[in-house]
């Protein structure tokens, strides 16, 4: 004896499940196309970093002690 309805709400679950899966898949894509979106955004607002000291120092010529 087969049971119609239970076997219809258990294919009915499955699809549901099915489509939970999706919009998962389907909001993980989207939360990564965020991130890096904010992430580029966050790079050009970012102010430029000062260069060093060092890199403008001038060579000073070696000093001979007595």
């Amino acid at each position: 004896m087969r049971v119609g309805g239970l076997e219809t709400s258990l294919q009915s679950v499955r699809q549901d499940v099915a489509e939970v899966k999706q919009d998962v898949s389907e909001m993980k894509q989207d939360f990564a196309s965020t991130r890096d979106a904010i992430n580029q955004l966050l790079q050009t607002l970012r102010p430029q970093q000062a260069p060093t000291e060092q890199a403008y120092a001038q060579p000073q010529a070696p000093t001979t002690q007595p």
